[in-house]
């Protein structure tokens, strides 16, 4: 892992406790952080926050707030980040999102900042 996915993945980290949790977990299952599975769970976690703000009864301020958050950091370390960030979330978020129409959440990449859109137009 690189010094910027590192400082990336603690960044996030920062934005919600939860992500700690399952990055102590990605660590004791496999000894190590393994950035590119990280972001594989942070995908899941965005989304599932995403889908609960959709659902939600007015009370999930905090979520939306957090979710918001989460992307900001994502599309500030797209803009400004290296190629191993850009390709970490590109390769390992962005592909990961819900296809459009076809999966829950797809509505999510309306979300996105225009860093990561304008890439979500290539990977297609």
């Amino acid at each position: 892992m690189t010094p910027s996915q590192e400082r990336l993945i603690q960044e996030l980290t920062e934005v919600s406790p939860n992500l700690g949790e399952i990055r102590e977990s990605s660590i004791s299952d496999y000894g190590e952080l393994l950035p590119h599975l990280f972001f594989g769970d942070l995908t899941r976690y965005v989304v599932a926050l995403f889908l609960e703000t959709q659902s939600d009864d007015g009370s999930g301020s905090e979520r939306a707030k957090v979710l918001r958050s989460l992307l900001e950091v994502l599309e500030r370390a797209f803009a400004e980040g290296d190629e191993k960030i850009q390709e970490l979330i590109s390769v390992s978020f962005l592909e990961h999102l819900p296809r459009p129409r076809e999966e829950p959440g797809w509505q999510i990449r309306s979300l996105i900042g225009p860093q990561m859109s304008e890439q979500l137009e290539v990977i297609g």
